[in-house]
């Protein structure tokens, strides 16, 4: 017998967040647990086509886009009510999940799965009602998971909580000199150092301090590589004009073939002001990459010796790139917990 699983998201593009969910929908025994996906605005995101493809379906609800918290109760109220078939749902979205899980509750759901994806809210007026919205999520879950340590605690305080590694196909993401040269030729990248960095633009991201950082550098032939999109992608862009960085900056948008461009990156940088677990600094270790990191971020993800962390204010440390042989990768042990076969392993026992 299949099991549907609803999962809860704000929407599925290529963020890390939906990236995680669809490493697990292509590896997981589909004629043993499918997913469907609740989508909180009305346009189509980047993954439903492949969604459709492997079996699953998508709803979409139009929060994200009116804002109108008593249509969405309505709305929540009538899927419920047309879609009994639900009895596990697994919630990406602690901000309206609270009210979300009251209302599957009230209609019969059993198994309410929440799960911490951030060890903070950005301090905008935005961010901080998310955050206030977010305080009674972990009483209306039966099931609290996390990426991390920190984000379980950042989201469920005192109470219990099983860490998920955000797991990857290992294969996928590793280093490949063919590929490297195909893609850097493509890139028009010649004999230029490349600093790399993939992720959704917005103020957590923090893609405008490496913009700045390269407008320090002074050596012309170390460019920037940015992969993926966002609400500050055109404000991005006209910083980059402002500091005549045109020539040493390339916007690849959302790609979906990333897993391949980290082959044309020398180094990764990860500038972010707060993170949960990031999905992409396991990528780029798997890929054998020198990472240069935010101190920010939670120290769970170091599975090679090939990532140093540094303060956002220590402008030299970032500046002196360290552009090591892949050849001296060491991985550790902590390198496993990261492989997708764990992360659906654990998972399942929660589905079931």
């Amino acid at each position: 017998m299949q099991t549907r699983i609803l999962h809860v998201v704000p929407n599925m593009n290529m963020g890390g967040l939906e990236t995680f969910i669809m490493n697990i929908y292509r590896n997981i025994d589909r004629s043993k647990i499918q997913f469907d996906f609740l989508i909180h605005y009305k346009e189509e995101s980047f993954y439903e086509k492949e969604i459709i493809k492997l079996g699953g379906k998508t709803y979409h609800l139009s929060l994200r886009n009116d804002n109108n918290i008593f249509k969405y109760i309505k709305d929540l109220n009538n899927f419920f009510i047309e879609h009994k078939e639900y009895k596990t749902i697994h919630c990406h979205m602690e901000s309206v999940g609270a009210l979300l899980f009251l209302i599957a509750k009230k209609h019969g759901v059993k198994i309410r799965i929440g799960h911490a994806h951030t060890t903070n809210k950005s301090k905008n007026l935005k961010g901080i009602l998310k955050a206030i919205l977010s305080i009674p999520f972990k009483y209306t879950t039966t099931i609290n998971l996390a990426c991390s340590s920190e984000a379980g605690n950042y989201l469920y305080g005192k109470k219990k909580f099983e860490i998920i590694g955000n797991g990857i196909d290992f294969n996928k993401f590793e280093f490949n000199e063919q590929i490297r040269k195909k893609i850097r030729e493509e890139l028009n990248l010649n004999d230029e150092m490349v600093i790399g960095h993939i992720g959704r633009m917005d103020s957590a991201k923090n893609q405008t301090f490496l913009i700045n950082l390269l407008s320090k550098i002074e050596d012309k032939k170390i460019k920037l590589v940015l992969v993926g999109d966002g609400e500050l992608k055109e404000s991005l862009k006209t910083k980059v004009e402002r500091l005549s960085l045109t020539d040493r900056v390339l916007f690849l948008g959302i790609r979906d073939d990333a897993n391949l461009i980290y082959n044309a990156f020398d180094i990764f940088m990860f500038p972010s002001l707060f993170e949960g677990l990031p999905l992409t600094l396991i990528e780029a270790q798997i890929n054998k990459l020198p990472c240069f990191v935010s101190d920010n971020i939670t120290r769970e993800c170091i599975i090679s010796n090939n990532i140093n962390f540094i303060d956002l204010d220590d402008i030299d440390s970032w500046k002196n790139i360290d552009n090591k042989n892949r050849e001296q990768t060491i991985f550790n042990n902590d390198k496993d917990f990261f492989n997708i076969k764990n992360t659906i392993n654990k998972l399942e026992k929660f589905y079931k």
